[in-house]
């Protein structure tokens, strides 16, 4: 999610010269990012880390 925000950001090619600038760019993106990208990160992050935490069986 951080990615689409920062994407935004940056698009801009914008310096911010105050914290409530930034503030205001990171949540204007926020606000727009809907139910349906919110859900299939969920999923792609929950995937991921069952896939990299598998419970390891040692062989013997």
């Amino acid at each position: 999610m951080w990615g689409i925000i920062v994407h935004h950001i940056r698009r801009n090619s914008k310096q911010y010269n105050t914290v409530n600038d930034l503030r205001e760019a990171i949540l204007e993106p926020w606000d727009h990012i809907d139910d349906k990208t919110v859900k299939t990160l969920k999923y792609k992050a929950v995937s991921t880390f069952s896939i990299g935490h598998e419970k390891k069986i040692p062989q013997t």
